[in-house]
């Protein structure tokens, strides 16, 4: 018997995931991406001989002091324009900063790849499921939270394919449990009856047969009659054919 997926494994074990680290693997051995190294590594970076890895320009002092404290110091004032540089490369690559950021920094500073830790089922693919509580904007409206509480983010990389095939890896083990969590008791939607009660059957015959009203008057008058909409002429016609035929094989 096949082990149950949990909801991380069943968020990276899909075609949109995959898709999503081809890009990137791709990515990293580009010209494009050497030449961003370069470039980075030339603004705020230097080759450490002693550790055969680049670390930081520290800006020279004529003060003695702490080499580690002026590197901080270094760190602090260069970090938010290091950053955004890469969030920039990130931008204008289809990833996201907050799941590749870190390691993109590892490639260039490190030259290897580094484990993000921020593995999640809300990273590292071109879709997630997102429900109510995490959208702290509220950028689909109240009304819309309240009916329709989880929500597919998708990226625009994504095809119609990766959709269904990331609806298909995840629906028994992520959105099945929320679409649980967020039902209200008493409500069903999408339950039909197989077979109406027996009185609205013999109101159809009555009225259709007896009275010799049209299909379409008959299932005007039988959805006022019971509070319903469901019923076309089309209903009262398979309805009553079908128990005209059950009464006859009595």
């Amino acid at each position: 018997m096949e082990k149950k997926k949990s909801p991380l494994e069943s968020h990276l074990d899909n075609r949109s995931c995959k898709k999503l680290f081809i890009h990137f693997d791709d990515l990293i051995v580009s010209d494009k991406f050497t030449e961003f190294s370069n470039y980075i590594r030339n603004k705020y970076l230097c080759f450490d001989n002693t550790t055969n890895k680049f670390s930081l320009k520290v800006t020279k002092s004529p003060n003695k002091g702490d080499v580690n404290q002026r590197m901080i110091k270094s760190w602090n004032a260069i970090a938010p324009s290091y950053f955004r540089e890469i969030a920039g490369f990130c931008d204008h690559n289809g990833l996201n900063f907050l799941d590749f950021g870190n390691i993109i920094d590892s490639l260039i500073r490190n030259e290897k790849i580094y484990e993000d830790p921020q593995i999640n089922t809300r990273s590292h693919n071109l879709l997630f499921v997102e429900t109510a509580d995490a959208d702290k904007n509220n950028s689909y409206g109240s009304n819309d939270l309240e009916t329709h509480p989880i929500s597919i983010r998708v990226s625009p990389y994504a095809g119609c394919g990766d959709i269904v095939d990331y609806v298909n890896s995840v629906y028994s083990s992520i959105i099945q449990p929320l679409q649980k969590k967020y039902r209200k008791s008493g409500i069903e939607i999408g339950k039909r009856n197989k077979r109406p009660k027996k009185e609205i059957t013999a109101f159809m015959i009555k009225k259709h047969l007896v009275d010799k009203l049209s299909l379409k008057e008959t299932a005007e008058l039988s959805n006022t009659k019971f509070n319903t909409t469901r019923y076309t002429y089309v209903d009262v016609s398979n309805l009553i054919a079908a128990e005209q035929k059950r009464r006859k094989n009595m």
